[in-house]
């Protein structure tokens, strides 16, 4: 998939209802925008969906598998698209959600059983940390604080799949990050109304 491209390696993937396996990758040397997005399906081949991109992240699927979205992180914009489920095909590409400059880059996301868009916002220009909830159509109907400024993914478990988890990262931060952000790295839970979708192991 990534061979003869050095700086390239995958970052964040997700299945979709049918158990095919989306990944984008990332340009780690940040030279390029020559990072892509792929799909996998259960017999192995492998599917370029679109390129063009720095850091392909976000990847998440609605319930019913007609919504797709993801992001290239540096460009603050949340993509969603049309999918069809029989196909794994993407149309009508459109812009969700473009979050200001330092109010965070989108990482990590995924969805309810609502429809609705759950994403990790890292490294806020004020220090803090959050994750927020967004409509189909892209409006901001929740934000939870997190406590440490790299918030890195939501998902969901439980039970019920009403408690969401989000993870954060620690890795090359100095001595006096760590001091101003003791929790990097850590991983927080609260609860949620709307239960998450439950994710699909891939179809082998």
């Amino acid at each position: 998939m990534l061979a003869g491209q050095p700086d390239l390696r995958l970052n964040d993937g997700c299945t979709d209802p049918a158990g095919r396996f989306w990944v984008g990758a990332v340009n780690e040397a940040k030279s390029a925008a020559d990072a892509a997005l792929y799909r996998t399906d259960a017999d192995g081949a492998v599917t370029f969906i679109e390129g063009g991109m720095t850091t392909c992240n976000s990847a998440a699927f609605s319930a019913d598998g007609t919504m797709f979205c993801h992001a290239d992180s540096p460009s603050h914009e949340l993509r969603a698209y049309d999918a069809d489920p029989l196909t794994g095909t993407l149309s009508g590409r459109r812009i969700l959600h473009r979050f200001p400059e330092g109010q965070g880059t989108p990482d990590g996301g995924w969805f309810d059983v609502e429809g609705c868009y759950w994403v990790a916002l890292f490294g806020l220009s004020d220090g803090g940390g959050k994750v927020v909830r967004l409509s189909p159509q892209g409006e901001i109907l929740a934000t939870v604080a997190i406590p440490t400024h790299r918030t890195t993914m939501i998902g969901f478990g439980g039970e019920d799949m009403r408690t969401a988890y989000v993870t954060s990262a620690r890795a090359l931060m100095s001595d006096a990050e760590l001091e101003r952000h003791p929790y990097a790295g850590a991983i927080f839970s609260f609860r949620v109304e709307v239960p998450g979708v439950p994710a699909t192991p891939f179809a082998r």
